[in-house]
């Protein structure tokens, strides 16, 4: 009776270490491999952060993966993980959400936010009942003629090139953040630049952002 039981929990712990094998097979294997040279001489970043970043990721049957390496290509708009030495594209349609740890916390990426491509991941800013902020980091590429030691050739830079979303009880729009268009987006000029200005906000920071509309929506939005 005893061998019997020791057995059956043997083998539940060697199927569960074999379902999740396969899990992390299918993680990584649902990909495309690039090369992590490919944008070589061209200055600045296509990359939203400076270092590869730990991150939780939810796929569609709810599965989570944990301390995955992981960075969003603004230029190339998707996600690239790190396994072993290798920088993968991930496969973005078997996944739902994504949190990535930040020294200034977690930032969360989601698909659904935007009506015209359900598919996308934004960075959320804000979402709330009545307002909901999320952002494209996007990057673009600029070509300048220059003269290097007596021959003329072309130098590209990475630029970044940010949209931030709002939905607005119910109105939704677009803009190249800077504070004249926040307040124009938000209204109530006066009571979001007090608020700014006491708490010393940088509006182009997704954290002080996200501060400054969590407080316009639980008390400027109700002036």
């Amino acid at each position: 009776m005893m061998n019997r039981i020791i057995f059956t929990l043997l083998t539940v712990i060697v199927v569960g270490a074999n379902a999740e094998a396969q899990r992390q097979i299918k993680f990584y294997t649902n990909t495309q491999k690039v090369d992590q040279n490919r944008y070589e001489g061209v200055l600045g970043s296509a990359f939203l952060y400076k270092d590869w970043m730990n991150a939780t990721i939810v796929d569609d049957q709810d599965s989570i993966y944990d301390n995955i390496k992981i960075n969003y290509n603004s230029y190339e708009g998707h996600f690239e993980v790190l396994n072993n030495d290798e920088y993968i594209i991930l496969d973005e349609k078997h996944y739902t959400k994504i949190t990535i740890d930040t020294e200034k916390g977690p930032q969360t990426f989601e698909k659904g936010l935007n009506s015209k491509f359900k598919d996308k991941f934004y960075l959320v800013v804000h979402k709330g009942e009545k307002v909901t902020c999320y952002v494209d980091n996007a990057v673009g590429m600029t070509e300048n003629t220059i003269q290097d030691v007596g021959k003329t050739r072309v130098q590209k830079r990475f630029k970044a090139d940010p949209i931030h979303h709002f939905k607005i009880e119910g109105k939704e729009t677009w803009v190249r953040l800077n504070k004249r268009k926040l307040t124009e987006v938000l209204g109530n000029k006066k009571a979001v630049d007090s608020f700014i200005k006491k708490n010393k906000l940088k509006i182009n920071s997704a954290s002080d952002l996200g501060k400054l509309l969590n407080h316009y929506e639980s008390q400027i939005i109700q002036q």
